[in-house]
């Protein structure tokens, strides 16, 4: 009886894949999504684009599976995350915009490092630092 139990826990768990799980900067990554551009509201309250606040258009990454982060320190703002789809991309400058327009809408290969969302104008609980773009095979 007790095989027959060790049995069927592992067949629940061979069925079941876990995410990708990631670790902070300073540690460079390799993520695959697609890119899609989001309208959010920002300053003055970060609450209603139509109320007033400033609208704020960041660029994302969306992932087919959701990814994990691990804890870099206890106490730090570099907690665990978890069921993580989507993280915003970050530039160096708003000239990539421009240099990666012609992948927005496809699915790519973002290569950078990541960060834990500490303002307001960080609007997924994960953030990539981009180094580099390329169009995924």
């Amino acid at each position: 009886m007790r095989i027959l139990t060790f049995v069927a826990c592992l067949g629940q768990t061979w069925g079941q894949s876990k995410p990708a799980c990631y670790d902070y900067e300073p540690v460079e990554v390799k993520l695959t999504g697609t890119i899609i551009s989001r309208t959010f509201p920002g300053p003055p309250n970060y609450e209603s684009i139509r109320e007033g606040d400033e609208p704020e258009t960041y660029w994302l990454l969306r992932m087919p599976k959701a990814v994990c982060v691990n804890s870099r320190e206890p106490g730090d703002i570099y907690e665990a995350k978890t069921n993580i789809h989507r993280i915003q991309l970050v530039f160096s400058s708003e000239a990539a915009y421009k240099t990666y327009g012609r992948l927005l809408g496809k699915r790519v290969r973002a290569t950078g490092t990541l960060y834990a969302r500490f303002t307001g104008h960080h609007k997924t609980p994960v953030l990539l630092t981009v180094t580099s773009l390329a169009r995924a095979k």
